[in-house]
C-alpha cells in the first residue's frame, strides 16, 4: 500500500506546560492518492477455470462497489497466480475539533 496525501488545516496549538499541548482546529481539507498491489501464488495444484471466473466476478463486484470517484483497478488471474492493482483518490474535510497531546 502506497499513500500520498496533502492537506491544510486552520487552527492553533498551545503548549500548556512543559509536556502538555492543546490543538484546536477550525477547518481542514485534504486530498490523497492510495495505491494497492496484491499478489497471490499457489505452489500446489492449480486454480480451475470455474474458480478463475468466480474470482473475476467477485473482484469486479468488490472494486466497483467502492463509492470513490476516480478509482481504478486491474487484476489478472491464471492457473497459479492472482494479482490486483488498485488506485483510489480520497478527498476529505476535517470539521472543528480539539486534541490534547503529550510533547516529548
Amino acid at each position: 500500500l502506497k499513500q500520498t496525501h496533502l492537506g491544510i488545516m486552520i487552527g492553533s496549538q498551545w503548549l500548556i506546560n512543559k509536556h502538555i499541548t492543546l490543538d484546536w482546529w477550525i477547518l481542514g481539507v485534504q486530498y490523497g492518492i492510495n495505491k494497492l498491489g496484491l499478489e497471490a501464488y499457489t505452489e500446489q495444484g492449480f486454480i480451475s477455470q470455474s474458480l478463475q471466473d468466480q474470482l473475476h466476478l467477485d473482484l469486479l463486484d468488490q472494486f466497483a462497489a467502492i463509492p470513490i470517484i476516480g478509482n481504478q483497478f486491474g487484476f489478472g488471474i491464471d492457473t497459479k497466480h492472482i494479482s490486483v492493482d488498485a488506485s483510489f483518490r480520497s478527498p476529505g474535510i476535517r470539521l472543528p475539533g480539539f486534541c490534547l497531546g503529550y510533547a516529548f
